[in-house]
């Protein structure tokens, strides 16, 4: 087990962060895509935190730590609790003016350090990504919040054979930091010559403990698994899995969709000097949850008030036509699960059908799950349109595509280009006097090559001005359903027929009642679907170091 310093200096300094921004011209930098395996990096305008004790235009101080600590043992801190408290002593939206004063907070953290098992190490310094301490660190898997103009970042992990930073950025703005919403590498040039994102300062954070959970055939070590389920609407969801932690286990808990005002303790306890590693399997009521994606946060109690999470599951509440299907594991998504989201309607008259679907204007992303797309051979989108697409000046009549992150700078700059981008395909322009939202037809997206597990986000572009509307998206394995006979014939025949009659059920019927994980355990309860499927990802960031 890594060595880990475990002085506490303390972490001095003060700013303001303020949401504001401005065009600034393109820079140069180098911007890998981030794995898939990578924490999710939090935003300070999320609306579940951001209307809160003003974290939405003051929180960066707040969220650049939260996201440094999840990204190092993968445990959760809430935004608002932590607001709350640096209020309390002075050091948020207080004498000093809105915004985190850097010079009260960070050394005060002692608190959170023993519940989430980190350490701040080295002293606020008033210096840049250059500097061999900072980079030695980084290096040696620690992490670092840092003041940029007006604002702050953190930067999680450096390459240091290309001299790019992973940096998270908690109010991404990609005209003005180059950030997105997912994790940015940026290149040590543009961290140190750009006018919004040159690092003046920083303090030092490394974790103090270990941690590895597995879910879904996957292990995470300091890191809580991120997967899907689908629950049929009225039902709950049981989650198993293992996990380790360096404190004794104490019990298991829940929250739903980030609210930390209501923890639900699972009725399973454990000793306070009991085994480390322990497996579990929780039943998560759901049932009154409406229909449309959810959140459920699972972690470990550990030691005395501490916690470890596990596992962040994406439940999908749907109306009963999202199934896996039985014969084939072909995974049928419906939109009813996905009420919520941007462009999700729960009914669309024009189309003169009653079910919920995706009205995607251009440049709208649609999150379906967290996948693993080597299981399937292609992808198949239900969509129509009212008119004829334009083409634009590339030729283009529209494009679907899936992406591996839910970015986007913009379909006037990028367009067809559609970012991110793991697979895509044209858009078939609907013939003359067969257009309207009632004429649905598919385009197939080619999965033959792509072997990308992790989120995954739909995308379209459409050069005309009218949007597109999907009723439903298939992921195929390509598996056919058998129809061969039985090779065997019973010894003796029944007196009376008792044969069954076949089973005709496609599974295309909103009510239809097939339930199954693929590839998964075969006695997965009817109420949870896992979407993600197998594929261990067992070290999230692959350094690259001399």
């Amino acid at each position: 087990m890594k060595q880990f310093n475990r002085s506490l200096i303390f972490c001095l300094a003060f700013t303001l962060c303020a949401g504001v921004f401005t065009l600034f011209p393109a820079a140069i930098t180098d911007q890998s895509k981030p794995d898939a395996c990578y924490p999710e990096v939090f935003q300070q305008f999320d609306t579940r935190w951001s209307e809160k004790e003003l974290i939405g235009p003051n929180g960066c101080g707040l969220l650049s730590l939260v996201n440094a600590v999840n990204y190092l043992t993968g445990s959760f801190i809430d935004p608002v609790e932590l607001a709350v408290y640096a209020h309390d002593i002075d050091a948020y939206n207080g004498s000093v003016g809105g915004g985190t004063a850097r010079w009260v907070l960070y050394h005060q953290l002692q608190k959170y350090e023993k519940q989430y098992g980190f350490k701040v190490v080295q002293t606020g310094k008033d210096a840049g990504v250059t500097h061999k301490d900072f980079i030695a660190h980084l290096k040696d898997g620690g992490a670092a919040v840092c003041h940029v103009s007006g604002h702050f970042i953190a930067i999680v992990d450096y390459d240091a054979k290309k001299k790019n930073y992973l940096v998270y950025d908690s109010a991404a703005n990609p005209d003005r930091r180059h950030t997105t919403a997912a994790p940015t590498w940026l290149s040590a040039e543009w961290l140190t010559t750009s006018q919004y994102t040159t690092v003046d300062w920083w303090c030092l954070i490394s974790a103090v403990e270990e941690s590895e959970n597995t879910v879904d055939g996957r292990t995470y070590t300091n890191q809580a698994v991120t997967t899907s389920v689908l629950a049929e609407a009225g039902a709950s969801v049981t989650l198993e899995g293992t996990v380790m932690t360096s404190r004794p286990i104490t019990g298991l808990s829940y929250v739903i969709d980030y609210d930390y005002d209501h923890v639900y303790s699972v009725s399973e306890e454990f000793k306070a000097d009991a085994d480390t590693r322990k497996s579990f399997s929780v039943t998560a009521d759901v049932s009154g949850l409406d229909m449309g994606m959810h959140t459920v946060r699972l972690f470990a109690r550990v030691g005395t008030n501490g916690q470890s999470d596990i596992a962040e599951y994406s439940v999908f509440i749907h109306d009963g036509s999202d199934y896996v299907d039985e014969a084939t594991g072909d995974l049928i998504l419906g939109m009813s699960g996905f009420v919520g989201q941007t462009g999700v309607v729960k009914k669309l008259s024009v189309t003169g059908f009653d079910s919920p679907m995706f009205r995607a204007d251009s440049g709208d992303v649609l999150y379906v799950g967290n996948l693993d797309l080597s299981k399937y051979k292609s992808c198949v989108v239900e969509y129509a349109t009212r008119a004829n697409f334009d083409v634009d000046k590339k030729g283009y009549t529209g494009l679907v595509g899936l992406k591996s992150a839910k970015v986007s700078y913009g379909y006037e700059t990028t367009g067809y280009d559609m970012t991110a981008s793991l697979a895509k395909v044209d858009l078939t322009e609907p013939a003359e006097g067969e257009g309207g939202f009632s004429h649905f037809r598919e385009a197939v997206i080619d999965l033959e090559n792509v072997s990308y597990v992790g989120n995954l986000y739909l995308s379209l572009y459409n050069p005309s001005s009218d949007f597109i509307v999907v009723k439903s998206v298939r992921f195929l394995t390509g598996i056919e359903p058998s129809t061969e006979a039985p090779t065997e014939a019973p010894t003796e025949a029944p007196a009376e027929s008792e044969t069954a009659a076949p089973d005709t059920e496609t599974g295309t019927d909103a009510a239809t009642d097939a339930h199954d994980g693929k590839g998964c355990r075969g006695s997965i309860p009817a109420a949870i679907l896992p979407v993600m499927a197998g594929a261990a990802c067992a070290a999230r960031r692959k350094k690259e170091n001399d």
